[in-house]
């Protein structure tokens, strides 16, 4: 796999195409399988073929013995691939990696599934961080309930190791400017009450941290201007924001947050102050914004609209009440590819934190009666471990994905396929601390939260080149006159351009996980800050 950070790949399949012998990919899946060498590869003349030697319907595939990984190192990333051909269309195979210790135990198993849409070659691949030192890694390729007779056929396998280069990255010369702190404004807060949908399944068990490296020892130091409202809730509450822009009317603009043990999404001004809350039934995940549809992870996906309103603009409600897709997970992002609306495609992306599943959902409006649906998966995917920040470039179709205890992914939506392609845009260095949490894209630019967990209140956040990855500096939010430093970030946003006299050269939004002094203590909320100031040029 190509990677646009500093990193050396080692490939670690020798018989990549089976073109001399069938081995090490001849161990049968199970006992109803049967497992041949046959003509038709897709790289090269003979490929391996998998199907059910049974006289009623069984499973079918097979696995490689010996291992190719018979020695993990715990944290290291495995990225597996194979390329599968079914012989009916909606057959799904599946590409599986199981973690056995030497006493025979499985601490961790990740499955990537593949819906067959015809009977051409598709490719297979996901990423695996080994959970123990010195286990081996199963590969395994099947299908389920195969007819008698029938199955599939699989080639060009790849396991690969990428390693960093451990050498860190320049950092900016240390730079702190002031800014002033306007008088907040109270708002009336109106109450909205939403009726729950369907529950997720929770599948998977998620990975252990490996010890991240060192935070750095040089970062921008960029002060905060404002801080919101606290949530007034104690624990793990305020969690993610998304920055709606008034474009008649900028100082207008709002942030949109989620407030996700407390069941609500609240809306506040740009001096902090809080101009709306919404009160759900169930547990709400990240959020995000496009033109004026704002969507935000709750027990499946929950839209609502930016409207005018006699209080200034608020969220309404703006999905239909039946016909959604079910889905679940915490990290959230929105696609736009076209023009602004559904009428070019708009998409939500949702991120299952616990089964490290990722789906892809567009949104319609048949009836033109301005309530958008929740159309069935277009895309299904998955990460090898726990993830949840999730930010597209709509420009480029370049989906962002953070992989807590791995790095940063990019993807591409403009490729044909369930499974997007895919390279590692940033891996766990002195430049990117576990757990890697929220991602804003602006200018170019994307920005990561190093959350650092092995000294929260010492968190960073990272800024790289969107397009090659190239690692542009660090920065922190710390102490203004009136308002204290971002801690353990989990959710970020980031808007380049005028929003009125306070930000005229932009907003960084950042979610702190310890509020201090100055300004309010106590329970959580989120900071503004200058975002012209990130980069350490003033």
């Amino acid at each position: 796999m190509d990677s646009p950070v500093s990193a050396a790949t080692t490939e670690l399949v020798t018989n990549t195409s089976v073109e001399t012998a069938l081995a090490p990919w001849s161990s049968a899946y199970n006992t109803s399988s049967r497992v041949e060498r046959t003509t038709g590869g897709h790289d090269g003349t003979y490929s391996v073929r998998a199907s059910n030697s049974q006289t009623v319907a069984r499973d079918a595939g097979f696995r490689d013995k010996p291992s190719h990984v018979t020695s993990t190192v715990a944290g290291q990333v495995y990225d597996l691939s194979v390329w599968v051909r079914s012989e009916v269309a909606g057959r799904t195979i599946n590409l599986k990696v199981k973690e056995i210790t030497p006493s025979g135990s499985s601490p961790g198993t990740v499955t990537q599934p593949l819906q067959a849409p015809d009977t051409g070659w598709h490719r297979l691949a996901l990423s695996y961080a080994a959970r123990g030192a010195g286990n081996s890694l199963s590969f395994i390729v099947y299908t389920t309930a195969a007819a008698p007779g029938q199955g599939f056929w699989a080639d060009q396998f790849s396991v690969s190791v990428t390693t960093p280069d451990p050498t860190p990255t320049e950092t900016p010369t240390v730079t702190e400017t002031p800014t002033e702190t306007p008088t907040p404004t109270p708002t009336e807060t109106p109450t909205v009450t939403e009726t729950p949908t369907e529950t997720p399944t929770v599948t998977e068990t998620p990975t252990e941290t490996p010890p991240p490296p060192p935070p750095p020892t040089e970062t921008v130091r960029v002060a905060s201007t404002i801080e919101t409202v606290p949530t007034g809730v104690a624990g793990d509450t305020a969690d993610d924001p998304a920055i709606w822009v008034d474009t008649s009317d900028p100082a207008a603009s709002l942030v949109v947050t989620n407030e996700k043990n407390v069941r609500r999404l609240t809306v506040l001004d740009l001096s902090g102050q809080v101009v709306q809350r919404i009160t759900t039934a169930g547990f709400v995940g990240n959020v995000d914004v496009r033109g004026d549809v704002v969507a935000a992870a709750q027990s499946g996906i929950r839209l609502w609209r930016v409207a005018p309103t006699a209080d200034g603009p608020r969220l309404v409600p703006a999905q239909e009440q039946s016909g959604n897709a079910t889905t679940g997970g915490e990290g959230l992002c929105m696609y736009d590819p076209g023009a602004p609306g559904v009428g070019g495609g708009l998409y939500v992306v949702n991120v299952q934190r616990s089964t490290f599943r990722v789906r892809m959902h567009p949104l319609t409006d048949a009836d033109a009666d301005t309530l958008l649906q929740v159309q069935p998966a277009v895309r299904q995917f998955f990460l090898g471990s726990e993830g949840e920040g999730c930010v597209v470039d709509d420009a480029t179709g370049a989906l962002y994905l953070s992989e807590e205890d791995v790095g940063i992914w990019k993807y591409d939506l403009t490729a044909a396929g369930t499974v997007p392609p895919r390279v590692r845009l940033a891996s766990l260095d002195a430049n990117l601390a576990a757990d890697v949490e929220g991602l804003a894209l602006v200018g170019g630019e994307l920005i990561a939260s190093a959350q650092n967990v092995v000294a929260p209140r010492d968190n960073w956040y990272s800024r790289y080149d969107a397009g090659t990855g190239q690692h542009l500096g660090r920065f922190r939010i710390v102490d203004g006159p009136a308002s204290d430093d971002c801690d353990q970030t989990d959710g970020i946003a980031a808007h380049d351009g005028y929003l009125g006299p306070v930000f005229p050269q932009g907003l960084f939004v950042c979610q702190d996980g310890f509020n201090d002094a100055p300004g309010t203590s106590g329970t959580q909320n989120f900071k503004l800050a200058p975002l012209h100031l990130v980069d350490g040029v003033l």
